[in-house]
């Protein structure tokens, strides 16, 4: 019956609230006491804002003695006289400005001399800093003048790309007060402030510079973005991007930004998602970073050292010795860089070490090309190394390192002729050509002419084994030398007329060699019938003659 009334008044919009003491059971009560005790209690206003259905849900106090009933009927007198209970501020940030510090909230209660007492310490309103964008105050509970005050601290992000000196920006965003969560969801709401700041234009120059890469020999420079950053506690944030490149001649400057001395400043580079150029070492600044009183005239300088290396090998003869002529008929090389076809270097030779050194090469794929060859030597095949950069990109390094190239010789081939004292070829020579290993021993008696091949480095000597009829054949054997540089001696006579030629296809040796005729011999000229009429001729004049004389004789007795 009692709840079945109170549900009457409550929807009349009446607020009920219940103390409870000395309550209990009767003989003939057959309720539990906690179920008396449920009964009172919904038979009270439930607080706003929750949807259980224990004791503490509802407005009821239950004392279980005088002490107990005094204390609830304080705090029930404070509930009905408090303006708010429980109160809850929230004061959400404005998007362009940010809170510095922590609030602060204080009683001034007695300040203005309106208040009467003073609010205690476990009712006394606390700030909620779990959220830096939002200013939250909690647990507000006021009456008879109470007040309180909150006092924080905004700062105006200047720094912004989207600041405008000047204007006007909301502090807060929809600031409200819940004043009793217990008893209604109504809420009310505080005016929103604003604020503007008058900032002197700050305006950051950049320039790039490219060093070590000779005026962009390499061709390896790229467009690269510079990046304006500021520093918001331990992190960079980013502000502006502008692009340098080859067409504003690697300058540029950044959009005026706040001039607010305390607000330091950085410039990085960035080329996709790297943060260097590529080929090239990590950029250095002019400053690692500024603020508006200390930047540089000149302002930001970004450097890029191109990363070189040196590259090197071996150059030998067949017997692993460096050449050891003159610079100009040693061999010569040049370096071109394949993939954009820059020729390097020409004509580099080896030292009398017999090492080639190309300096200062920064990443790429280069082929080596012998563009000189020493005589008698053939032409080395044409290689290829890289140079790339350190998984860490802190330099580069080249590949075939230590490799070591020889020359081969081209094959010898000697040539001799036969000639009489008249230059005129003649037949019926043999010569012998052998080496000192006795590797090589060959004879050829056929023809004026004699070819020895397949010659190799090392001494040898050419003897004429047999000469032509009536001639007289050499006396000696003629020491002819080949030596490893390639080079020939062959040894001075008189009869003998020497050449070289190692500039062929194959190194020639040509040897013309002169007999002389045997001393009181006729030559020989015609055919045999010559020979037999002449002779017959001979025996005629003589028969003849003899028979003239006795002729003479006989008459010359007559007489």
């Amino acid at each position: 019956m009692a709840n079945s009334q109170a549900a009457d008044i409550r929807e009349t919009g009446t607020e009920i609230q219940a103390i409870a003491m000395g309550y209990h059971s009767g003989t003939l009560e057959y309720h539990t006491p906690e179920e008396l005790i449920k009964g009172l209690y919904r038979m009270t206003t439930q607080r706003a804002n929750t949807t259980g259905d224990s004791e503490s849900d509802y407005y009821f106090y239950q004392a279980q003695d005088l002490q107990g009933f005094e204390d609830s009927f304080q705090d029930w007198f404070q509930s009905t006289l408090t303006t708010v209970e429980h109160g809850v501020i929230e004061d959400p940030l404005g998007d362009m400005v940010e809170l510095v510090g922590t609030p602060v909230v204080t009683d001034v209660s007695l300040r203005n001399g309106l208040g009467t007492e003073s609010i205690n310490t476990d009712r006394m309103a606390v700030v909620d800093n779990s959220d830096s964008r939002k200013v939250k105050v909690t647990n507000i509970n006021l009456y008879g003048n109470q007040e309180i005050e909150i006092n924080y601290k905004v700062r105006l992000k200047t720094e912004d790309s989207s600041f405008i000196s000047g204007k006007w920006y909301p502090a807060n965003g929809k600031t409200t007060l819940h004043v009793s969560p217990d008893r209604t969801t109504d809420k009310l709401d505080f005016g929103v402030p604003s604020v503007r700041a008058s900032t002197e234009d700050f305006v950051i120059p950049v320039k790039k510079i490219w060093s070590n890469d000779n005026d962009n020999r390499w061709q390896m420079r790229k467009e690269v973005t510079a990046v304006l950053q500021k520093k918001d506690g331990t992190k960079w944030i980013d502000l502006h991007e502008v692009n340098l490149n080859e067409g504003n001649d690697w300058t540029n400057q950044f959009p005026a930004v706040s001039g607010n001395s305390t607000i330091e400043y950085r410039v990085i580079e960035k080329i996709s998602n790297l943060y260097r150029v590529p080929g090239y070492a990590n950029p250095t600044y002019s400053q690692e970073s500024f603020t508006s009183s200390n930047l540089e005239s000149a302002g930001i300088t970004i450097t890029n050292r191109l990363l070189t290396t040196d590259f090197s090998f071996k150059k030998v003869m067949e017997n692993g010795q460096p050449f050891t002529i003159s610079d100009e008929k040693r061999p010569k090389f040049t370096l071109t860089e394949t993939i954009k076809s820059i020729e390097v270097v020409r004509d580099v030779a080896p030292d009398d070490e017999g090492v080639v050194h190309f300096t200062n090469l920064p990443a790429g794929i280069y082929r080596v090309s012998e563009t000189f060859v020493p005589e008698g030597f053939k032409k080395c095949d044409d290689f290829t190394f890289t140079v790339a950069e350190r998984s860490d990109g802190t330099g580069v390094i080249a590949t075939s390192t230590n490799k070591t190239i020889v020359n081969e010789l081209k094959e010898y081939k000697l040539t001799v002729i036969k000639t009489n004292e008249l230059g005129a070829e003649i037949e019926g020579a043999a010569f012998q050509l052998r080496n000192s290993s006795g590797t090589y021993n060959k004879t050829i008696s056929t023809g004026s002419t004699f070819t020895f091949t397949g010659l190799e480095p090392g001494a040898y000597f050419l003897k004429e084994v047999t000469a032509p009829d009536s001639y007289v054949g050499l006396n000696k054997e003629i020491a002819i030398d080949i030596f490893d540089n390639g080079s020939v001696s062959i040894e001075d006579h008189t009869l003998i007329t020497k050449s070289v030629n190692l500039n062929g296809t194959e190194n020639l040796i040509t040897m013309k060699v002169k007999n002389k005729r045997q001393f009181g011999v006729l030559p020989k000229t015609g055919s045999f019938g010559n020979r037999y009429f002449i002779l017959f001729s001979i025996i005629c004049l003589v028969i003849g003659s003899g028979l003239g004389a006795v002729y003479l004789y006989v008459n010359r007795r007559r007489g």
